[in-house]
């Protein structure tokens, strides 16, 4: 009987270990992953607090950690606005002083069945596409001046 006992302990405990191992390498898996994307990416929790930064955003910032930090508070710090509206009324490239660069943001749920537990940020770069359309503007402005100025008027 207890030698019965012993036995139901050791695989108990194998199961521990091989499902902490599982747990482990999943983490190892998510964490390389998360840290090849090329984009500035944090995680929040429902209360906007981050709870994960990867290392191209600390590194944008010059920050070390932002573990705990209300995400929103970060954000309208870096675009120097005030309150959440301005916040969610932005839909276009926005240029953040401190990265010296143009950059829109997105949020995508995180959720564990039907329960919301989080969002994922991601800080995306956006300078080619803002120079690009600021070229487009500047041509057509240039190309509307030479047919104005020789006397081309559109059917």
């Amino acid at each position: 009987m207890i030698k019965d006992e012993i036995k139901k302990l050791r695989d108990m405990t194998e199961a521990l270990i091989d499902a902490n191992n599982v747990l482990l390498e999943n983490e190892q898996q998510w964490e390389t992953a998360f840290k090849s994307v090329p984009e500035s990416i944090f995680v929040v929790d429902i209360d906007y607090n981050v709870v994960y930064a990867n290392d191209v955003l600390k590194n944008r910032l010059n920050r070390e950690d932002f573990v705990g930090e209300n995400c929103y508070e970060i954000l309208t710090k870096l675009l120097s606005i005030k309150g959440l509206d301005a916040l969610k009324e932005i839909n276009k490239p926005i240029f953040f002083k401190c990265l010296n660069g143009w950059y829109s943001y997105s949020f995508s749920a995180i959720k564990e069945g039907n329960h919301l537990i989080g969002y994922t940020c991601v800080l995306k770069n956006e300078n080619d596409k803002v120079m690009v359309e600021q070229e487009l503007i500047r041509l057509n402005e240039e190309l509307s001046k030479i047919k104005k100025e020789c006397g081309y008027v559109a059917a």
